[in-house]
């Protein structure tokens, strides 16, 4: 805080962008209020407070200050810094930047950065995200459950079936003998 001298014999005023707020004649004209965010622009003039901000003073002006992670990217002022751009799919890592979407799954933000995560029975075996979550693993006998899980069925007259188990929520793989018709 810097204290300037107040109103001494045959001067009667504060110099520019200070003011006697607390009327003691002892600290002189001890207000800056270009920056005192409890003063700004004049005494007793407080400077509001937004959700996930804090106020600031420039110049005698209130304004504020979004917290790390939040931005107000609706402008408004009265509402604060309403976007949690680290977690929100809509801004993602700054206002607007929003994440894309795949095939079978759902879009995800965690730290700013974009991401998805794949609905129920559907698994990214491939690793292209382009192509989202491609791969029913519910009915895939080649990924039965899980990536690369593959139904052992070795014998000539069987065929391998993947299914689901509702109750035990297990995948079940099972080989299922072929019955020929042909006589």
């Amino acid at each position: 805080m810097i204290t300037h001298a107040g109103p001494v014999a045959g001067w009667t005023q504060c110099p520019s962008g200070y003011k006697d707020c607390d009327q003691n004649s002892q600290n002189g004209c001890e207000t800056c209020i270009k920056t005192d965010v409890n003063n700004c622009g004049g005494c007793n003039h407080k400077c509001p407070t937004y959700p996930n901000s804090s106020p600031t003073c420039s110049g005698g002006n209130c304004g504020s200050q979004c917290s790390n992670g939040w931005k107000n990217c609706d402008s408004n002022s009265q509402n604060g810094c309403e976007a949690d751009v680290s977690n929100d799919v809509n801004n993602c890592g700054g206002c607007g930047m929003s994440c894309p979407t795949y095939p079978n799954s759902v879009a995800t933000c965690s730290g700013g950065k974009c991401g998805y995560t794949c609905t129920s029975g559907w698994k990214d075996c491939d690793g292209k995200k382009q192509n989202g979550c491609e791969t029913n693993v519910g009915k895939d006998v080649n990924n039965c459950g899980g990536c690369g899980n593959k139904c052992p069925c070795t014998d000539s007259n069987a065929v391998a079936i993947c299914r689901f188990n509702s109750i035990s929520i297990l995948f079940h793989q099972v080989c299922v003998f072929r019955r020929n018709f042909n006589f």
